[in-house]
């Protein structure tokens, strides 16, 4: 259980939302999951520099959420994660949130995004969860994680790059954009990358945004087949 949710590519929220939710050991998920991620953010901007592609637009503004809007979200969200939550679904109120917001974006009732301030909030609380976890692993296993974090990156890599050659020729696109498409790396991250690169941000974020809704859909239910330990307290 712990080594399928660490090798999740992507959807870090649902990974540790499930992982809370079946007892898995979250501080090593942690610790795996934030080692692809801040070598993909520190290695793949270099990378794509070797192409010669650069952008200096402007980053165009996004639509902010009303108040009244945001708590419809927020009520939507919580009565169908109460719904999973009676059906024994792991992580039923992420999986809720995530399912209400999909909709409501999907069918176009809702267009806008959540003001910065809530967004950083969000990712402060997470990111505090997660540093306490990897905080009560003793160093001596710390430091054992990190060759099978590594590991699993050149994996993981390694399929990107074999998908991305094959994809880029289908599509008509530079192998830039597809590998940074293909990279394991989370859907805000790639998607700021691609944009800040100058390449397709249209073709790198919709491959990222339909593998977070798969995994952040269906790992919940996959995971909910295995037995897992009574979550942390």
């Amino acid at each position: 259980l712990d080594a399928l949710l660490a090798a999740a590519p992507g959807a870090l929220a649902t990974v540790l939302a499930v992982a809370q939710s079946k007892g898995a050991n979250i501080g090593r998920i942690s610790v795996v999951q934030l080692f692809r991620l801040l070598v993909l953010v520190a290695l793949l901007p270099s990378l794509m520099q070797l192409t010669g592609l650069h952008s200096d637009a402007p980053v165009p503004p996004a639509k902010i959420l009303d108040p009244w809007t945001m708590l419809l979200l927020l009520l939507a969200g919580f009565g169908v994660g109460l719904v999973l939550d009676r059906m024994g679904v792991a992580a039923p109120m992420m999986f809720g949130a995530t399912l209400a917001s999909a909709v409501a974006h999907g069918t176009g009732l809702v267009e806008c995004s959540l003001p910065p301030a809530v967004q950083i909030a969000v990712l402060v609380m997470l990111g505090s969860t997660m540093g306490g976890r990897v905080g009560a692993i003793p160093r001596r296993e710390l430091m054992g994680l990190f060759p099978l974090a590594a590991g699993g990156l050149l994996v993981s890599l390694g399929v990107a790059f074999a998908f991305a050659w094959p994809a880029a020729l289908l599509a008509g696109v530079s192998y830039a954009d597809s590998m940074t498409a293909f990279a394991p790396g989370g859907l805000e991250a790639m998607a700021m990358l691609a944009f800040a690169m100058g390449l397709d941000t249209l073709y790198v974020g919709s491959h990222h945004l339909m593998r977070f809704l798969i995994i952040g859909f269906a790992m919940p239910v996959l995971i909910d087949r295995i037995p897992g330990r009574p979550p942390e307290r």
